[in-house]
């Protein structure tokens, strides 16, 4: 298999924490910020497992109303980054995130709808 799936388009970042996991790597898409997981991973996908909601600083950059909103406006709308390591976090009303345009299929059908999409603050840029 070739790096990175043979996909041009994306970059594949090493795994920049210290945990045991399956994932095979970091990729961006539509400046998603998303997780390939290994087939064990995908497998364990479905059973219920207890999440954790987390707080982190963000500036509100626009919403999506809808997966047709997506197609229609990104990557037009995209700001541009104001620091070369920013990061944005696109995210549901119920707190999940978006990674890839399944994602943006799975909410509308969830009725998950709007996606908020944030420039996260980092720890440099408030002191």
């Amino acid at each position: 298999m070739t790096a990175n799936g043979g996909d041009w388009r994306s970059k594949s970042l090493p795994l920049p924490f210290k945990f045991t996991t399956n994932a095979t790597g970091f990729y961006f898409a539509n400046c998603v910020l998303s997780v390939r997981a290994s087939p064990l991973l995908e497998v364990q996908k479905n059973k219920n497992i207890e999440m954790t909601k987390i707080e982190v600083n963000g500036e509100l950059l626009f919403e999506l109303e809808s997966k047709q909103a997506w197609v229609n406006r990104v990557p037009r709308i995209l700001p541009e980054k104001t620091r070369g390591a920013e990061q944005w976090i696109w995210v549901d009303k119920n707190g999940n995130v978006f990674e890839c345009g399944a994602d943006f299929m799975a909410a509308e059908k969830a009725e998950t709808y709007p996606c908020k999409v944030y420039r996260l603050q980092n720890v440099a840029g408030v002191i």
